[in-house]
């Protein structure tokens, strides 16, 4: 009795100077309509009329079930002001916009809202599945910054929308959307090692800087569309199977443009489509049974370059070069194709490139080929 009162003095003593932390507080179950912060679960598929508001700091783990709703006039989870939020395992469906922005106009415009992550969340049958949008036109510095990763987004009208605000995609799949991703108003829009496939449209990039880098976009009919300025980058992806692959530029707008480098497009009805408004790079690419590899509607004649392709392949294409705007080429091989190899009257030629066995004579047009 003696040791067991000693032992128990000890713990006590032990307590008193903080060695053992208190008992963690208890997560909170959402329930329909709540306005929540703080750790939060879902125990059960849940079905509600309205959604649910996060604020603060708030994690909300949904436990692999289900939380859905009545597909018109309700949001599902918005996310208000300032802190750092995280939605985890599960699925959210049946919403007009599954995660929303909220109100976040007490941020500081230079600093942001905070964070958003959404990690292993299926997102399907909304039609929104995420929005976020910066408090401050044309600043994504003033938006939450969001991370989505590890998730999976299907037939959504649109998965995931921006607008003067900044996502970055890691490791997620978009299937079966109209539109996979659509940006706006300077946003950046960052898409690494993910899948987009069977979208009517993958990537909408207006006014915004879109970043894909490992993608696979496949049987998308519009892989990558850039307007207004947008600037495009792509590297070390595939595209296959669009009606057009990637199609960079405005003629009403300057500015944008992008680099292409290191990707495959293949089986493409148009794989590449360049417009006047904007500098395009386009190096060390292959283009393989697109009906036309590298083209554009545009007959500009403006002294500067609108594009300029260095060290690409082009076999076995209908058109492989086929550009009437001013473009510098260098190094491009093209092999095989049975229309024009390189149609490129307006050309800058920067030597090393190479044609024949092309359908259409002559081999090379504004540069010397070998």
């Amino acid at each position: 009795m003696r040791i067991a009162t000693m032992l128990s003095s000890a713990v006590l003593t032990v307590a008193g100077v903080g060695l053992f932390a208190p008992p963690a507080l208890a997560a909170t179950e959402i329930t329909c309509g709540a306005t929540l912060t703080g750790d939060l679960y879902l125990s059960h598929d849940l079905t509600c009329d309205e959604g649910i508001n996060l604020t603060g700091d708030a994690t909300l783990d949904l436990g692999g079930h289900r939380f859905s709703g009545p597909q018109r006039g309700a949001d599902g989870i918005t996310v208000n002001g300032v802190g750092a939020f995280q939605i985890l395992n599960g699925r959210l469906s049946n919403w007009s916009v599954a995660v929303a922005p909220g109100d976040s106009s007490t941020a500081d415009p230079d600093e942001g809202a905070g964070s958003l992550l959404v990690d292993q969340v299926t997102v399907a049958d909304n039609s929104t599945g995420l929005s976020s949008q910066g408090s401050s036109l044309y600043n994504p510095d003033s938006a939450r910054q969001v991370t989505v990763q590890r998730s999976r987004f299907a037939r959504n009208s649109t998965a995931v929308t921006i607008s003067s605000a900044r996502i970055t995609v890691r490791t997620s799949t978009f299937a079966d959307n109209s539109t996979a991703a659509n940006t706006s108003f300077a946003s950046d829009l960052s898409i690494q090692d993910s899948v987009l496939v069977r979208n009517q449209r993958a990537v909408d990039c207006d006014e915004s800087g879109c970043e894909l880098n490992n993608a696979t976009l496949r049987d998308n009919p519009t892989g990558i569309n850039g307007s207004y300025g947008a600037y495009i980058g792509l590297t070390n992806s595939s595209v296959t199977g669009s009606t057009v692959g990637v199609r960079s530029g405005n003629v009403i707008h300057t500015g944008g443009g992008g680099d292409l480098t290191g990707n495959r497009f293949a089986d493409n009805t148009s794989a590449v489509e360049i417009n006047t408004g904007g500098e395009l790079t386009v190096t060390g690419n292959t283009f393989t049974r697109n009906d036309s590899a590298v083209t554009s509607d545009a007959t500009g004649t403006d002294d500067d370059a609108q594009a300029t392709l260095i060290n690409n392949t082009l076999t076995r294409n209908g058109d492989a070069i086929n550009l009437l705007i001013p473009v510098r080429l260098q190094g491009n091989s093209a092999v095989n194709n049975t229309g024009w190899g390189i149609y490129a009257p307006n050309a800058t030629d920067l030597g090393a490139n190479t044609a024949h066995g092309n359908g259409k004579s002559p081999q090379c047009t504004g540069v010397v080929c070998s």
